[in-house]
């Protein structure tokens, strides 16, 4: 424990090596830290700004994305796009002007996040997916009142999915997987408060 290194238990060889326990340092790291500012922040507008900024940016990204995907689409396609990114900009001026602690308006941006995304993924399935006909009948189940994905049909979503999330882009002059952004983001983020609380 000298270096502050923790120290595992492993079990022997015949149980593959399973870790039985482990012995850590009693010295606060950086992850303690952050989770404390995390909490700190639930109760202050300083919280409420932070998520906003976070949705706020996640959003813009979403219509940008729609924005691409209409290109050269057909009119019935570029109706339907634009309907719902009027909603979404409708939903994204309303989310901006929630104020108050976390803690008080939770709801409120937990309820403005799951709408947006809801309208944007129900574009981006139209757009990417029944565009390139690789949508059919069977991959739905019916349910009370429409219908849902069944296994097969969420394998083809996902996939599609995270083919786009390992493309590589230029992002705040890094190339970087989609994927990474949001782990790049929150590091900056932690970063940021960490040494703006260190100068306080």
């Amino acid at each position: 424990m000298l270096h502050w290194i923790p120290l595992i238990k492993a079990a022997d060889a015949v149980t593959f090596g399973r870790s039985l326990g482990k012995i850590w340092h009693p010295k606060l790291g950086s992850t303690t830290y952050i989770r404390r500012r995390q909490l700190e922040l639930t109760e202050t507008e300083e919280g409420t700004k932070i998520v906003k900024e976070l949705m706020l940016a996640k959003t813009k990204n979403m219509i940008d994305h729609l924005y691409e995907l209409g290109i050269k689409r057909s009119q019935e396609k570029q109706e339907y796009l634009n309907e719902k990114l009027k909603e979404i900009e409708f939903l994204k001026k309303k989310l901006a002007r929630v104020s108050g602690p976390v803690a008080e308006v939770r709801n409120s941006l937990m309820g403005y996040e799951g709408n947006i995304s809801r309208k944007y993924f129900s574009c981006w399935v139209v757009m990417k997916l029944f565009s390139r006909k690789k949508v059919n009948k069977s991959q739905f189940d019916k349910v009370r009142g429409g219908l849902t994905l069944n296994d097969e049909g969420k394998k083809l979503l996902l996939t599609d999915l995270n083919e786009y999330f390992q493309r590589k882009i230029r992002y705040k002059g890094r190339e970087i997987k989609i994927e990474n952004t949001i782990q790049y983001d929150c590091h900056n983020l932690a970063n940021r408060h960490s040494q703006q609380n260190t100068l306080e």
